[in-house]
């Protein structure tokens, strides 16, 4: 199996296991979501408030520090007045909090770029405060800015806090005040989405708008200033607005912006890129200004009425040609009372949605509406299970075999009409038995499509040579694996012994899991060393591995071949399962092949689950890592058998530079347990600075 892919993953059984890494613990006992990966988890946290995200560094020494490298930020002030009373605390108080604590944000902040930056405050704050916050945001290039802060005293923005070739989203909303004598000055060349939720300000300047596609406009005509310096003031403001963002090509404004256009008594500038409107009605002069401001519009392709033609609580309606807008003035124009928002997303993040179902499911979406027809197409991540084709079908209705068909044939067109550029990660799970060459196909179609993670679980039934197999339901071994894949860095096998291994060019590897069944009845055929052989050369392949998981039959099977075990240098951790019939006889020549390990684990312990001692048996000479290196000893479901102290006590004489010797118990008693944490701090120990630790 051959790929020039980043990284690839090959597992061969749903089920998850054990990983070998110290950085995987007991599946039973260990932290999922603290067990991701650092960028999951900043991606997590991008979605939360910032308060909430700074919250989560009690968690542990992980979470600590991650809130640092989000690059999203989202202060509201409401957030930290929750919970607390007025009598507690004044509101004063509070407000010097909220300044603090975005003041201490931004200054331990260290992501090099900021994506979203959100401020949102119910209380005054000083301008320079709110400045000097915003203009934080843009020294780190922050690409979406989202405000709604009072205005109550200001005067002006400060000029250069929208002189931004970053920002390229933009929301201003004004808040709790009905005062606007201040100046909105925006010059961001690269903005490509304005929202403007406010009063009427005194002046609008706005230029190098030459990216802007999309624009909302909601002015509020409810000011008591609007008494004092007339409608056609705020109206011709509003005018020189609309004249600053006239590339805009989705254009929304609302009721009020309409009435103060219209109140201006000027001729509305021509709108040649706007080929998307949406308006709302307005109380008092209804559609009046509708005619002129299609007139203004001249390629106009969709228009949206989105509170309808009437507004709600009454008042005037359009006394002119609105009949002949009911029959579609503009062949393209569409009249839309409710909004299918989720078909409005941008296409990537549609397709990101979509990555997440089962393939069947995504192309199902395909009926939705024309813009969902080929959208499953560009889908980075394909998915294919049988079982879901089968599932609710009755044999009476379909064969099993017309369904495998469908299912074939289902797997060949998806992969045939899939565009996307490169695939990140292909699943295959068939309980039913497919033809060699049709899973050849279908894995040769994902590589070539330099695919990133590969996950099969297939029967190998009919199976004689396959480039990357898995076990499913069978006890049928006649097949070999044959893996050539330079990048390779993550191995996990979980099936019966195969006929033969041909693994090469794994010099990438840096992780393997290996487990091998010896419950098939060919065993009985082949013998035991036949198949230990095969083994043997498994582990020969494998040999540049660093962490590396085997279970007991797999070291069950490395005992029979009667050879010598290959030097793995390049092993640092090692996690051992025992085996029923042999227990730990081959853990002293495991050792001496592995003379740079680190870390050992005993995950399931030292005794079989299903009873029996540890069958631990010193060998008259030690190991060179026990004596150089191994810094590291954990043990699981320790029970305190004669057996296994007999095990530890060799462990912990020979080795000489270990460091931390861990021992887990579980379902004893606290007399139990204490009685073991005697019997351990009484053994010898060959290393001076080796602490034990017994749980």
């Amino acid at each position: 199996m051959k790929s020039k892919s980043k990284r690839q993953k090959i597992s061969y059984q749903v089920e998850y296991e054990d990983s070998v890494s110290s950085r995987r613990h007991n599946i039973l006992k260990k932290d999922r979501i603290s067990n991701l990966p650092y960028n999951v988890l900043r991606h997590i946290l991008s979605f939360l408030p910032t308060k909430h995200a700074v919250g989560t560094s009690i968690l542990s020494t992980k979470w600590k520090n991650l809130w640092t490298s989000v690059p999203n930020l989202d202060f509201e002030d409401d957030l930290l007045l929750q919970g607390r009373r007025p009598g507690n605390e004044s509101i004063g108080d509070l407000r010097v909090s909220f300044l603090s604590f975005v003041d201490r944000v931004l200054i331990l902040h260290n992501a090099p770029h900021i994506h979203r930056f959100r401020l949102k405050c119910g209380q005054n704050f000083k301008s320079s405060h709110v400045n000097a916050w915003i203009y934080a945001a843009l020294l780190r290039y922050a690409q979406e800015l989202d405000l709604c802060v009072p205005m109550k005293n200001y005067k002006s923005l400060h000029c250069d806090l929208f002189r931004s070739k970053s920002v390229v989203y933009l929301k201003l909303d004004e808040y709790n005040t009905e005062l606007c004598e201040y100046k909105i000055v925006i010059d961001a060349p690269n903005l490509e989405y304005l929202r403007l939720f406010d009063y009427v300000a005194e002046g609008y300047h706005l230029k190098n708008l030459n990216s802007l596609t999309e624009a909302q406009v909601h002015v509020d005509l409810s000011t008591r200033k609007l008494e004092q310096m007339g409608h056609a003031y705020y109206g011709q403001q509003v005018l020189e607005l609309i004249k600053g963002i006239h590339n805009v090509k989705v254009l929304h404004l609302t009721g009020d912006s309409m009435e103060a256009l219209k109140l201006s008594s000027c001729d509305l500038p021509t709108l040649h890129n706007v080929s998307h409107l949406e308006i709302d009605v307005n109380k008092n002069i209804g559609w009046q200004l509708l005619p002129d401001l299609l007139k203004s519009v001249p390629n106009l392709q969709a228009l949206y009425f989105g509170m309808g033609l009437e507004r709600k609580r009454g008042g005037a309606e359009y006394e002119g040609s609105i009949s002949s807008i009911r029959q579609n003035i503009f062949k393209k124009a569409i009249v839309q009372e409710e909004e299918d928002r989720i078909s409005n997303l941008p296409y990537k993040v549609l397709c990101h949605i979509l990555s997440f179902l089962p393939t069947k499911y995504a192309v199902g979406t395909s009926i939705l509406s024309t813009k969902w027809k080929t959208l499953w197409t560009s889908v980075p991540n394909l998915d294919f299970e049988d079982d879901l084709l089968i599932h609710g079908r009755r044999p009476g209705n379909a064969s099993i075999k017309d369904l495998r068909v469908t299912f074939s044939s289902f797997v060949d067109r998806v992969l045939n009409l899939n565009n996307a550029p490169h695939i990140h990660r292909v699943r295959v799970k068939c309980g039913q038995n497919y033809k060699p060459s049709h899973v050849n196909a279908w894995i040769d179609s994902a590589l070539w499509r330099n695919v990133q993670e590969l996950d099969l679980c297939v029967p190998m039934r009919n199976y004689k040579s396959l480039h990357c197999e898995g076990e499913y339901n069978t006890e049928f071994c006649e097949y070999r694996i044959i893996i050539d894949t330079p990048t390779l860095e993550y191995f996990r096998l979980h099936d019966y012994v195969a006929e033969g291994y041909d693994l090469k060019n794994l010099k990438s590897l840096t992780e393997a899991e290996v487990h091998v069944d010896l419950s098939t009845q060919k065993l009985e055929q082949m013998s035991h060393a036949y198949y230990g052989q095969a083994v043997l050369k498994l582990i020969k392949g494998i040999c540049s591995v660093k962490f590396l998981h085997l279970t007991g039959d797999s070291m069950e099977a490395l005992k029979s071949s009667g050879c010598d075990l290959p030097m793995l240098h390049n092993v640092s951790h090692l996690k051992l399962n025992v085996n029923r019939h042999i227990g730990w006889q081959l853990l002293p020549d495991l050792l001496k092949s592995l003379p740079n390990l680190l870390a050992l684990y005993f995950p399931m312990g030292l005794v079989h689950k299903w009873g029996g001692d540890c069958q631990w048996h010193p060998p008259e000479w030690v190991p060179c890592c026990l004596l150089f290196r191994l810094k590291k000893i954990s043990i699981w479901e320790f029970q305190g058998k004669k057996g296994e102290f007999k095990m530890v006590k060799y462990l912990l004489q020979n080795a000489r530079v270990l460091r931390m010797f861990r021992i887990r118990t579980n379902h004893l008693t606290k007399e139990e347990e204490l009685k073991i944490t005697k019997e351990l701090l009484l053994l010898p120990r060959g290393s001076v600075t080796c602490q034990v630790v017994c749980s």
